[in-house]
């Protein structure tokens, strides 16, 4: 048997709702004819999950499945499962969602006739409908281009992970280097260091991945919204820090923009010791985001940029807000 040229990757962990939907379009993908192998990481579930998984083991030879005997975190799950598997690309994702094994195809072809692309991007469908159902037909390649050098970065770090199918070898590096410390955002750590070091990158707009948002019961979806908003900015202090050379002006102004939001809400406003602990990291942001303070005219395109469904005017009166907002905390 050839080895697997796509190894997909999937951490588990109290999901025993949805696990069995996503266990059907996993199969669907292993039984094809693609050269793929699913590893299915419990990171100490006390629920189903894990004999499911076993379950699903026993009538697949191209799975395994390893258990966690403790909850370990998601960056220690992925990290076990990318030393077991064997594929020369990994696919890390998640098990509440559903893959598609429409245009698969492609995308194990491209992998195959470009040997200098470290990871390959596609497109995915969106739901917060727990039983949606994707498309039974597959979405036509309307756009796909190869890119390289500084671009990745911008292009890459706001991706979740699942949105990339990557070069083994680049992930081991990752995982062998980096000591992860946050509760959330491994997704946002990782991608951002892919686009600081990846050589290549495929980019194609063909779905592969349906991506349910918000749902019940996800890790971040039981943080305190204070805290949310905490681990965010630290999140996005440190990826500035650690990032700095790599990022362009577009970028640092991505990454400001998200500090400034962050101030914007109204929520840090419960706590004032908190709060003042926000600010100092949001200004830090700003002072290595910013050369210059943006005009509103520039913030308000950054936003309306990067925004979907905006009414009319809105991205400059946000732009307003946020202006007013970093003057304040400047003066305070």
């Amino acid at each position: 048997m050839q080895p697997p040229i796509v190894s997909i990757v999937v951490a588990l962990y109290q999901i025993e709702d949805l696990l069995p939907r996503f266990l059907a379009s996993l199969s669907a993908i292993l039984r094809s004819d693609l050269r793929v192998e699913a590893i299915l990481v419990d990171d100490g579930s006390t629920d189903n999950t894990l004999r499911l998984a076993q379950d699903f083991e026993k009538v697949h030879d191209n799975a395994l499945t390893i258990a966690h005997t403790t909850n370990q975190g998601l960056f220690r799950a992925r990290q076990t499962g990318v030393g077991a598997c064997s594929g020369q690309f990994v696919w890390l994702v998640d098990g509440d969602d559903i893959l598609m094994r429409l245009n698969l195809d492609f995308i194990a072809q491209s992998l195959a006739s470009l040997p200098a692309v470290d990871l390959f991007s596609f497109g995915y469908i969106e739901t917060r409908d727990l039983a949606y159902e994707p498309p039974k037909i597959n979405s036509a390649v309307k756009y796909k281009t190869v890119v390289e050098g500084c671009v990745l970065f911008p292009l890459l770090y706001w991706g979740n992970i699942w949105r990339y199918i990557v070069r083994r070898t680049l992930l081991l590096k990752y995982y062998n280097q980096t000591k992860m410390r946050h509760d959330m955002g491994e997704d946002l750590i990782l991608t951002s260091w892919l686009g600081a070091n990846a050589g290549a990158a495929m980019l194609a707009d063909s779905p592969v991945y349906v991506y349910r948002k918000h749902r019940p019961g996800s890790y971040t979806e039981k943080l305190p919204p204070l805290h949310r908003i905490e681990a965010s900015v630290e999140l996005f202090f440190e990826i500035c820090v650690r990032n700095l050379n790599n990022l362009d002006p577009v970028t640092r102004s991505m990454q400001a923009l998200f500090s400034l939001n962050m101030r914007e809400d109204q929520r840090i406003e419960c706590e004032r010791s908190r709060r003042v602990d926000l600010v100092e990291k949001c200004l830090a942001i700003d002072d290595l985001a910013f050369t210059i303070c943006p005009s509103q005219a520039e913030l308000a395109a950054l936003i309306e940029h990067h925004s979907i469904g905006l009414r009319p005017n809105a991205a400059n009166e946000r732009a307003g807000r946020i202006l007013a907002c970093m003057t304040r905390d400047k003066a305070a």
